[in-house]
């Protein structure tokens, strides 16, 4: 039964295509907006009345693992390699409460890769390797 003192924390979620459980260390792009159009009335007055849902991409980063490459790996490179042959994919992101289950998901339908890069090198930095992989979608759904 869920307290209402234990919300769920952001840093335990699960990423999946394919039906695969994915590693990433941060996922953003989550939201959507009404996009309004003002209507004007005689007078100088008007209202606001909605126009079409919109929707960012979806940005999801991850450190570099140079010896394991993975389905989401493949993927990427394979789009890149040849745009012409774009295969969107479907993707499920989900929240989960301490002993793992799945507390909001949400899907997200016909993702592609748009946007692929590798932080910064430095000499200075102790920090790991990131890479940042940006997804343009059709549609974001909430099913739980």
């Amino acid at each position: 039964m869920l307290d209402l003192w234990s919300f769920p924390v952001a840093f335990y979620f699960d990423v999946q295509m394919l039906g695969i459980s994915l590693r990433f260390y941060e996922v953003s792009g989550l939201n959507q907006q009404i996009e309004l159009v003002h209507l004007s009335e005689g007078g100088g007055v008007g209202y606001d009345v909605p126009k079409e849902v919109k929707h960012g991409n979806l940005i999801l980063k991850r450190a570099i693992n140079p010896i394991v490459r993975d389905v989401f790996d493949e993927w990427v490179s394979m789009t890149f390699a040849s745009v012409k042959k774009v295969s969107p994919m479907d993707l499920t992101i989900s929240l989960l409460d301490s002993d793992g289950n799945k507390q909001c998901i949400w899907y997200i339908s016909e993702a592609y890769p748009v946007k692929w890069d590798v932080g910064n090198f430095s000499a200075k930095s102790g920090e790991l390797v990131m890479e940042t992989t940006e997804l343009a979608f059709h549609e974001i759904t909430r099913v739980l």
